[in-house]
């Protein structure tokens, strides 16, 4: 009975997190790039136990996307993912190309991290401060005021599931496990790729988890009281 009541514990703690995983996903409705998060609940037997496995895994179906004008704006088309490289030197991945240039000329993230060509940190200025004009091919190169600078460095991975997101919500693999430069990616200048959330769908699968919920909330009370009522009786026998 013990076993049964961590079973069902442990089954309402993986609820918990894939409803905070919904919630999400809700909330990132009009971030730009955002990729939907799916959760994936097993159940495993070990040694007689059964054991609750959960696992979080991004969904890179496509976004819907939206023409903007803005030359520093760039949607991926198909596969692929941006990389940027962080303060720290750390090399991260984002579908999100809303860029900016900062005070020298680089082309950056709106958190400031500097997008990556294939060559290294993209500058797009003419002197060293000013930016020219910048123009990109459909398979990514990139020129400034008609002179070709380098190519946006796109990556691909034969398994989405490695991917983890860090803090600011950029993607990273630990090792770098099946990671590829694309050779032949798709550029949409002046365009971004929306969230791909789709909000009707995230409420179906949050008002389905709260029946789960409830239910397991109830399985919960219902060994709770029977386990208060066995503690009972074998009382009463003691005392008898």
């Amino acid at each position: 009975m013990d076993i049964r009541f961590d079973e069902l514990k442990e089954t309402l703690k993986s609820q918990e997190r894939k409803l905070d995983v919904i919630s999400n996903n809700l909330s990132n409705i009009n971030s730009t790039g955002f990729k939907r998060e799916l959760v994936f609940i097993e159940l495993l037997r070990d040694k007689g136990k059964d054991l609750v496995s959960m696992k979080i895994v991004p969904d890179f179906r496509e976004g819907p996307l939206e023409k903007t004008d803005n030359p520093l704006d760039f949607a991926i088309s198909g596969r692929g993912l941006f990389a940027v490289i962080k303060s720290d030197g750390e090399e991260r991945y984002t579908r999100n190309g809303h860029f900016k240039v900062d005070e020298e000329g680089f082309l950056v993230t709106p958190t400031g991290e500097k997008v990556l060509g294939k060559s290294g940190p993209i500058n797009v200025s003419i002197d060293g401060l000013k930016p020219g004009k910048v123009e990109v091919s459909p398979f990514g190169r990139i020129y400034v005021d008609s002179e070709y600078i380098d190519d946006f460095k796109i990556v691909d991975f034969e398994d989405y599931s490695v991917l983890r997101k860090d803090r600011e919500g950029f993607y990273y693999a630990g090792n770098r496990s099946g990671l590829r430069e694309v050779e032949e990616p798709h550029i949409i200048q002046g365009t971004l790729e929306a969230s791909n959330v789709n909000p009707v769908d995230e409420m179906i699968e949050m008002i389905t988890l709260h029946r789960h919920f409830e239910s397991t909330q109830k399985a919960i009370k219902a060994l709770d009281e029977q386990l208060r009522k066995t503690v009972n009786d074998v009382g009463k026998y003691k005392t008898a």
